[in-house]
């Protein structure tokens, strides 16, 4: 080289030479073996993409034939990968076969990138190099590995998901896949997704893109649709070389392959007849009956608004239902009064149904006293619980030395109390007639003062209630008190009188004409006058006892009998028989006075009796002979 740092005309001559040489010495590169080939070039993609399926597999390279020299040399080939060896051949002698096989390890494969695959043959140290083979393995699937955007579907599937009718008029769903994702490259495949939900759904189709062109489009048809209800609807992009995206994101489709629901009628709220729901409505929650309409399905749901706010969804039977709808929605903040409505709809697999017309009345919740709880009761704790007291008994007790007098009830006044609220008595449940306190603000008491008609009225018990309401001019609102118990005895309690029938008119005599044949023997009958609702379904113990004396003071021994009877209502209202068996005790009474009466549980008084009925008995023939049974006498 020349001082001046250029090279002289042989030396240029030189370097050509020895270049021409090295371009010659070159080997050609490495090939994949065709059991794990390269994907073919496509125009869009970088050449010799590696599959997704031999990533991370052991690769068998082919060398391919060279210029082995003279026979009997010893040599070997070196596989480099990026520059790096990965692998050497065993020693051999030439001549050698061809190709000769290699294997790329199965950890270089495992990352993104463009890698270069040569080898270097050494014969008896000499080496010459291949030129490499350039790799490319693509780890990204398509939109960079993005979600990509939900499919379009007609705009009628849009609107209203796929229905019967629409099925029936094209008979399949179009659907299409934007086409504008990000790195798309030809020989991608579009995977359509559907299903009940993403987990199970299915794959509908496969789409390849031979261009970028071509709109992406499937058709989903009814046998893909296995039943009704919301679907998920998505797809899934992969590239040539096997990678597959995320989910794209999806839309949910109704399907209702049965006719919509139509016909549906106004909702009927009993409570609301008369165009109002007060506290006492809207504490036992406002039922709502939804009629049947045309066209039920079985998953239906019903949704109740009341005012605008919604009420749980609730199945709904072929039949309609009720749905209660609680204190907590008719309230809503607002113990006042104002105008309401309640609408319904009927929901199914995503899409609703609305009744057109809903049932309109105002609510009242304005309340008397102290101020409502949370959860309301009819029964407010605020309201102090009665002292009930009689003439003579101590509190909370009568008994016979209080009877005929008033009784008293007091109870300490409760908060909030106004000029325009009342008291009511309730007695063992019953509005007590008439006894009424009218209150006002300075009131520091409610005072009843108690008939005692009241108290013989609500009968016998040991646990009689009493409590009270309060009231107001505003409304019909009221709140009740607790109540308190009273132990009541003193009420003398008064039963049906029952009598022997078929008396002789002659002699008014129980004698022998007087008994009825019944199943083959003599029985006296006794009546029971109708009327007291009381004995329905309770136990009646009669008992006769004969007497020697016609006031019936003095037993004759033997005489007694007794049995029981039940009632049902039809026979406590129109009065019933019963029969006293002629043989069983009556006989023995023979010609003197017998008497009828019967025992009842009642009121919490075990065994009450009713009045009895004296008569005087002939049952003894002239000649000392007992009754006979006569011929064709049974009616």
């Amino acid at each position: 080289m020349s001082a001046k740092g250029k090279i002289t005309a042989a030396e240029a001559r030189l370097a050509a030479r020895n270049f021409r040489l090295r371009i010659a010495a070159v080997l050609d590169p490495p090939a994949f073996n065709s059991a794990n080939p390269l994907l073919p070039d496509t125009a869009d993609d970088f050449p010799n993409q590696l599959p997704k399926a031999l990533r991370g597999t052991d690769l068998k390279i082919d060398i391919p034939p060279f210029d082995q020299g003279e026979d009997g040399r010893r040599g070997i080939v070196t596989l480099f990968w990026n520059g790096l060896a990965k692998a050497v051949t065993p020693q051999f002698t030439t001549p050698t076969t061809f190709p000769v096989e290699m294997t790329l390890p199965a950890s270089e494969t495992g990352s993104q990138g463009q890698y270069e695959l040569s080898y270097v043959v050494n014969i008896v140290g000499n080496e010459t190099s291949s030129l490499p083979l350039v790799v490319n393995i693509d780890t990204t699937p398509p939109n960079n590995n993005r979600a990509g955007e939900q499919v379009v579907l007609p705009a009628e599937v849009e609107a209203d998901g796929i229905t019967r009718e629409y099925l029936d008029t094209h008979g399949k769903v179009v659907v299409t896949v934007p086409n504008t994702y990000s790195d798309a490259k030809i020989d991608d495949e579009v995977i359509l997704m559907f299903g009940t939900s993403i987990p199970l759904a299915k794959e509908i189709g496969r789409f390849p893109r031979p261009n970028l062109i071509d709109p992406i489009q499937f058709d989903l048809l009814e046998k893909d649709i296995k039943q009704e209800g919301n679907h998920s609807l998505f797809y899934v992009l992969a590239d040539r070389k096997g990678n597959e995206g995320p989910n794209s994101a999806y839309r949910t489709v109704p399907v209702m392959l049965t006719p919509a629901p139509t016909d549906l009628l106004p909702p009927l709220v009993p409570l609301a007849d008369d165009d109002l729901i007060d506290y006492a409505d809207a504490v036992q929650g406002v039922r709502v009956a939804i009629r049947a309409y045309t066209h039920w399905y079985s998953s239906d749901r019903v949704v109740v608004t009341f005012d605008g706010s919604d009420h749980a969804p609730q199945p709904i039977g072929q039949d309609g239902t009720q749905v209660t709808l609680p204190y907590a929605l008719i309230y809503n903040g607002d113990y006042g009064i104002k105008s309401s409505r309640i609408t319904y709809r009927i929901e199914r697999n995503g899409k609703a149904f609305d009744e057109p017309v809903g049932r309109d009345f105002e609510v009242d919740l304005r309340m008397p006293g102290p101020d409502p709880e949370d959860p309301p009761e009819e029964v407010h704790p605020q309201l102090n619980i009665l002292t009930v007291k009689g003439d003579k008994s101590p509190d909370n007790v009568l008994t016979e030395e209080d009877a005929d007098q008033d009784v008293s009830a007091t109870a300490a006044i409760y908060p909030n109390v106004g000029d325009d609220q009342y008291a009511q008595l309730y007695w063992n449940g019953v509005e007590a007639t008439g006894v009424r306190v009218e209150l006002d603000t300075a009131s520091t008491e409610i005072a009843f003062t108690i008939p005692w008609e009241v108290v013989k009225d609500g009968g016998n018990g040991a646990a009689i209630p009493v409590s009270y309401l309060v009231g107001h001019t505003l409304n019909e609102n009221v709140y009740h008190s607790g109540p308190r118990e009273v132990d009541v005895s003193g009420i003398r309690i008064v039963l049906p009188e029952p009598a022997f029938q078929n008396l002789d008119p002659t002699f008014d005599v129980l004698n022998c004409p007087s008994l009825r044949v019944r199943n083959g023997a003599l029985h006296a009958e006794i009546k029971v006058p109708g009327g007291d609702s009381r004995l329905a379904g309770k136990e009646l113990t009669f008992i006769y006892q004969g007497w020697s004396d016609s006031v019936g003071s003095i037993a004759i021994p033997g005489t007694d009998h007794s049995f029981t009877y039940t009632p049902n209502d039809d026979e406590v209202r129109d009065g019933f028989t019963v029969l006293l068996p002629y043989e069983s005790a009556l006989r023995e009474t023979r010609q003197a006075w017998g008497s009828i009466h019967f025992t009842v549980d009642m009121d919490d008084v075990p065994g009450a009796p009713s009045e009895r009925h004296l008569v005087d008995v002939e049952v003894q023939r002239p000649g000392g002979l007992a009754c006979p049974i006569p011929v064709r006498r049974e009616s």
